[in-house]
């Protein structure tokens, strides 16, 4: 069986066919990490579709000698962050399904029922788009710090201590949504 950088190294010699078997592969985890970012299914849908056409237009600048995934989450978020950018969106993700979160990374203790969807929708409100993101790449996609550090060209420990932040930054607005009786005042 190919493995991707010898499916990409063919098709950078021409066997464009074999462009399919990535789109196959990536298809459906970029389009949830897009969904994420934009909070709308439609424009996920078109955005996926122009990455992907970026991405075999530029296929050529890719070298092996870094992950391909990371490089076309790159892509991902250069050309989403620039969508939201120009629909002035300020929230990314509209719901977040963090009952998959928790089971992934224990050290987030938060409850795993469908009833605080809202509380987290707060929460991620609250935080920065970089601070959303690395949520959601490094808990979400299971991307590691080399990966994400790829992505927001950082170094991987600047962006382990981002992702410590912004992690202890979403338990400490969670926790404090717990403890309030009227969460609609953290809604703004």
């Amino acid at each position: 069986m190919d493995t991707v950088e010898n499916i990409v190294k063919d098709i950078q010699n021409g066997h464009v066919e074999k462009y399919e078997i990535l789109i196959e592969k990536y298809q459906q985890q970029l389009y949830k990490y897009i969904y994420y970012m934009v909070g709308d299914i439609y424009e996920a849908e078109d955005l996926l579709q122009d990455v992907f056409l970026k991405a075999y237009e530029k296929i050529d600048k890719y070298q092996t000698s870094n992950s391909f995934s990371a490089w076309l989450y790159k892509i991902a978020y250069n050309h989403s962050i620039n969508f939201i950018r120009k629909r002035n969106i300020i929230k990314f993700v509209d719901k977040f399904d963090f009952n998959k979160v928790v089971e992934k990374d224990s050290s987030i203790e938060l409850a795993a029922n469908n009833e605080f969807d809202k509380d987290i929708e707060i929460v991620l409100s609250r935080l920065t788009p970089e601070e959303k993101n690395l949520l959601i790449l490094r808990i979400f996609e299971e991307k590691n710090y080399d990966e994400i550090a790829m992505i927001f060209d950082k170094k991987p420990a600047a962006i382990r201590k981002k992702y410590e932040r912004a992690r202890k930054k979403f338990i400490k607005y969670y926790e404090g949504l717990e403890g309030s009786d009227n969460i609609e005042q953290y809604a703004n």
